[in-house]
């Protein structure tokens, strides 16, 4: 069992490792996030994510035995106008953000058990919502929040 901070994994929820080393991430539809990079206000809202349950992060690491399961998920980033300019033209990066807040609630299901978050989710410390450009997308031209 991997001990995470907060006691032993018991679950591992993750779509797996793709052959080209890609891992952890799944595409998903431009329906199931609006965005608002001048507000901050953002919504990723994804249901019924086919996605295995490796039990605990060396299985998954090792893509061992797994139980077939769905996740839902929505994150929703909190209005602010806490913005902030990243700018660094030697390494060719240009971001404008919103520092905010964000609450996750997540569900996932195999045929053996359902997992759920807090009934409110779970709010993070630090969240932030914007735009950036880095390299061939970099340029020195200026540009204002929506």
């Amino acid at each position: 069992m991997f001990e995470a901070p907060g006691g032993p994994q018991i679950h591992d929820f993750n779509p797996g490792i793709e052959p080209s080393g890609l891992f952890w991430t799944l595409p998903i539809s431009p329906r199931d996030v609006t965005v608002s990079p001048g507000s901050g206000r953002a919504v990723m809202d994804v249901r019924d994510v086919e996605m295995e349950d490796y039990h605990d992060f060396v299985n998954a690491i090792l893509d061992g035995p797994s139980l077939e399961g769905v996740v839902s998920f929505r994150v929703e980033w909190a209005a602010s106008k806490n913005k902030r300019r990243f700018h660094n033209t030697a390494q060719q990066y240009d971001g404008r953000m919103v520092l905010n807040a964000a609450t996750c609630s997540w569900i996932g299901e195999t045929v053996d058990a359902r997992y759920v978050s807090r009934p409110r989710g779970q709010v993070t410390v630090v969240a932030e919502v914007g735009k950036v450009r880095n390299g061939v997308f970099f340029s020195e031209e200026s540009e204002e929040f929506e």
